[in-house]
């Protein structure tokens, strides 16, 4: 069965038995998925609301979903699902499955329409951290990906 469309089936499945906080947006031409995960605005306080946190998988090069995750955070710009050719050449390697997570006020992934002070409050490393956290325990659990983690950024 092919992996995209397994994925896509275990994903509605999730939503529609446990109300899931990741949502499939499409595929490129690559094989990269695109994915948003729910994120609360504010870890410490979740009443503050959520967001849409954008989020890339490529699984070419796994097995299975017991391949290790290399998982990068991007710096100060809009994440593209054109992973770097050192991380490409590592997963191919080591048949390691790619996640990039964009990180929050960069790109798509904006708690706010308007970059108010008072709204950029949110915008600190333990925020994007705990953001970090979250997405990998998500895809362990919803996405099954069981192997050994290395997360890496850059900024």
């Amino acid at each position: 069965m092919n992996k995209l469309f397994l994925s896509v089936l275990l994903q509605l499945f999730a939503n529609i038995c446990w109300g899931s906080t990741l949502t499939f947006v499409g595929i490129d031409v690559g094989g990269t998925e695109t994915w948003m995960i729910t994120q609360p605005i504010d870890h410490s306080s979740p009443d503050h609301g959520t967001f849409q946190q954008k989020i890339y998988i490529n699984r070419r090069f796994a097995k299975d979903a017991s391949a290790p995750v290399l998982v990068e955070t991007n710096g100060e710009w809009k994440m593209s699902s054109d992973f770097k050719p050192a991380y490409i050449a590592i997963a191919r390697k080591d048949q390691a499955i790619l996640v990039g997570l964009e990180h929050r006020y960069y790109g798509d992934s904006l708690p706010y329409k308007e970059l108010t002070n008072e709204n950029l409050k949110y915008l600190t490393t333990d925020q994007a951290l705990t953001d970090f956290k979250n997405t990998i325990e998500t895809l362990k659990s919803e996405q099954a990906m069981t192997g050994k983690w290395v997360a890496y950024g850059c900024s």
